[in-house]
């Protein structure tokens, strides 16, 4: 996906800031297609948060790859601000920090909480209140315990119930409905 402003990208490095002045040891790794002028804000924020040590980009790359990336870090970040797509659209990135087994932090809507609070694989925020973000990032920083299970939680969900084989059903129920009438 794309590394813009909505969806998430300075919220990401302002956490970072705040995790590091807290004395966190994290890095932290975002991975799309970012478009000048935003690359230049975004380093911008990066030298203003003193964070450039801990974030690292990564540009576009094969999602096989990615996914790799993904399967291997402790927290998958999908803090996109609210907007009229964002609030009934589920952001595919939640889905697939479930499948690789890895726990979410995502903003609080609440279609996405269905996948996240209800299926218990991970933490819903106000993307808007950095105090909330690193509140709830750092309550899953300090319990790997529960880091593993929600990991856990999230793959099972999407091998049993969010995924296309379930999912079919109910799109072609909706075509049948059409096609009625």
């Amino acid at each position: 996906g794309a590394v813009s402003e909505e969806r998430g990208a300075l919220v990401y490095i302002r956490l970072a800031g705040e995790l590091a002045r807290r004395g966190r040891d994290f890095r932290m790794m975002i991975i799309g297609q970012m478009w000048p002028p935003f690359d230049r804000t975004m380093r911008a924020e990066i030298d203003a948060q003193k964070v450039s040590d801990r974030v690292t980009f990564h540009g576009r790359m094969e999602n096989s790859q990615a996914m790799e990336h993904v399967a291997q870090a402790t927290i998958g970040l999908s803090l996109l601000l609210p907007n009229p797509n964002t609030l009934v659209a589920l952001a595919t990135k939640i889905l697939e920090y479930m499948m690789a087994g890895t726990p979410v932090l995502a903003s609080n809507f609440p279609h996405w909480e269905t996948y996240v609070t209800g299926e218990r694989s991970g933490l819903a925020v106000d993307p808007t209140r950095m105090d909330d973000i690193v509140r709830a990032c750092e309550q899953l920083l300090d319990d790997p315990a529960e880091l593993d299970a929600m990991g856990a939680r999230g793959a099972a969900a999407v091998r049993t119930r969010f995924n296309w084989s379930t999912e079919f059903a109910v799109l072609h129920r909706c075509y049948q409905n059409l096609l009625r009438k």
